[in-house]
């Protein structure tokens, strides 16, 4: 039944979206809070991050257990030909989990400033390795035969470093909206306006190398390169909405951008989870799928624990929104 094939690669593109808008602001946080000159700005940073980074992970381990339950065959090539990457981004999430707990347990300013900057480098770090991932994947570069050195070389192409800058600079532009937020100050909100403005750039010239470099499979050229080219328009309302501070509805609207992105990319890869390339025949969901069994059940648990965990984190949000952070006692 190809139905429940496709009702899957949706739901992973649903996973993906949710890791991108609810991890990208905690992650971009953590750039600005590491980078950060300004000891009670990074306090504040990192602490109102504090209530929200660990469950956020959940979408993207979520997102690899879908994959390994529903297209097996397309879970152990991915995990096979992007081995280095994976690894490199484990150990960056764990080195990350690692400096937010020492920070917000420390009370030393010297030990404080330093796992704060261990926290803003791998957290930009983890962001470029997860957005080449993903290019490497789009473009079909992720599928080797080659060692692993070459391997890792071959997935270096313009599309999947551009995918890597462009994931970076989203995630910090959503962390900088996210501060704007819970930090109502001049500094929070010049920030916020700049670097939604630098992610526009970014995602400009991003399309003009996925026209030359980015490859359409089935559907009709036109239509997945005209949600990609529709999802400016949330940006460009963002960066209005930043002049005027109006920074809940500018957040809602890059967090639409993601959104539309990432159907943008689903549909121009669509069938495959790996693209074809002159070299490979890619990795299609059809091929790469579990039983219709499997499907069934997993669709029903789907079905109710994915609006669980979204009502979950709306819940957690509203909670948390209003309390601003505490300044450290003396």
């Amino acid at each position: 039944m190809e139905v429940l094939q496709i009702i899957w690669f949706a739901l992973l593109g649903v996973l993906l979206a949710s890791f991108l808008i609810f991890g990208g602001f905690d992650f971009g946080v953590g750039v600005l809070a590491g980078f950060s000159r300004n000891n009670e700005t990074r306090d504040k940073a990192m602490k109102s991050i504090a209530p929200f980074w660990d469950g956020n992970q959940v979408w993207l381990v979520t997102a690899g257990g879908a994959l390994f339950a529903a297209f097996p065959k397309a879970y152990s090539t991915i995990l096979s030909n992007l081995y280095i990457p994976i690894i490199l981004f484990l150990c960056l999430l764990i080195f990350r989990a690692v400096s937010i707990e020492f920070y917000l347990s420390l009370e030393g300013e010297k030990w404080r400033g330093f796992w704060a900057k261990i926290c803003g480098l791998t957290s930009l770090l983890s962001l470029v390795v997860f957005g080449v991932a993903l290019g490497a994947l789009f473009n079909g570069s992720a599928l080797s035969d080659s060692s692993e050195s070459v391997a890792l070389i071959r997935i270096l192409t313009p599309l999947s470093l551009c995918a890597g800058v462009l994931t970076a600079i989203f995630g910090i532009a959503q962390g900088a909206g996210y501060l704007a937020l819970k930090n109502e100050n001049i500094e929070t909100f010049a920030t916020a306006r700049i670097w939604v403005f630098v992610l526009a750039v970014c995602y400009l010239a991003y399309m003009g190398c996925f026209v030359v470099y980015g490859r359409i499979n089935e559907l009709p050229r036109l239509i997945p390169l005209g949600i990609l080219l529709l999802s400016y328009i949330p940006l460009s309302l963002a960066i209005k909405l930043h002049r005027k501070a109006m920074f809940k509805t500018s957040f809602v609207l890059t967090s639409l951008f993601a959104l539309l992105c990432v159907v943008g990319h689903s549909l121009a890869g669509f069938p495959y989870i790996v693209s074809p390339t002159k070299a490979s025949i890619g990795i299609d969901i059809y091929t790469a799928s579990s039983s219709i069994k499997t499907l069934q059940i997993m669709l029903g648990v789907a079905l109710v624990g994915v609006p669980i965990a979204l009502s979950y984190f709306i819940y957690a949000h509203i909670v948390f929104f209003d309390k601003k952070p505490q300044k450290k006692s003396e």
